[in-house]
């Protein structure tokens, strides 16, 4: 099904455009926590899940 106007490009330009505004946003809310703001040795960590991060979006999009 495709859009009237919408090129399968413009499609792509505008959903890496919005990837890239989630990154900037996450980045400067992340700068105003300091090491100070957690108690003495809090240890940090990460993790992820392809899982999680393709369910996401729904199938075909991006």
């Amino acid at each position: 099904m495709r859009t009237a106007g919408r090129t399968p490009a413009t499609r792509a330009i505008s959903c890496v455009l919005l990837l890239l505004l989630a990154v900037a946003s996450q980045g400067a809310a992340a700068a105003a926590i300091t090491k100070g703001d957690f108690p003495q040795g809090f240890v940090f960590g990460t993790g992820s899940s392809a899982y999680q991060g393709m369910e996401l979006l729904p199938s075909g999009t991006c």
